[in-house]
């Protein structure tokens, strides 16, 4: 009974090579794989903002995060670096923002409503920071690097679909 099915199994095996060659090759599966990849990836943008009591104002280039900025008790905010970061769930992204200050960013899951970080930052080698935070599309996590020149260096971290 062995010998009979044998020859059936080698059958089916090589059917199932063949089938799963053929649509490896089909542009079908080429157009629907890279889909179901991207959605699965996020954009960060990381920022270094130099943040101060002085006269009200915001760099343009931090507008997508100025209502996020808003919340804090400084009234001047100077983007002094920043990095985009592109990346999938599991994946580990780093940036070096200048003044000393690395941010790790470690995507947990991502969903309709947002996305779940866990975000260390270092300065000048420590860890000041560390966390794990879940927030909306669109929304930055805002965390403090330190004080610096008179004021606070904070790092707005935001999810973008």
């Amino acid at each position: 009974m062995f010998r009979r099915t044998l020859p059936a199994a080698r059958t089916l095996v090589a059917a199932l090579v063949l089938a799963s060659a053929t649509l490896g090759a089909s542009p079908w599966v080429d157009a629907v794989i890279p889909r179901a990849q991207a959605a699965e990836s996020v954009r960060l943008e990381v920022s270094l903002v130099h943040a101060t009591r002085g006269a009200a104002s915001v760099d343009k280039g931090l507008s997508n995060v100025q209502r996020d900025l808003a919340a804090l008790p400084f009234t001047a905010f100077t983007r002094r670096g920043g990095e985009t970061l592109k990346g999938t769930v599991g994946e580990a992204m780093t940036a070096d923002l200048g003044d000393g200050v690395i941010v790790a960013v470690t995507v947990q899951s991502l969903s309709a409503d947002g996305a779940t970080l866990a975000i260390e930052i270092k300065r000048l080698g420590k860890t000041v920071q560390s966390t794990t935070v879940t927030r909306p599309w669109g929304r930055a996590q805002v965390m403090s690097a330190g004080s610096f020149e008179g004021g606070m260096l904070v790092v707005p971290v935001l999810a973008i679909k």
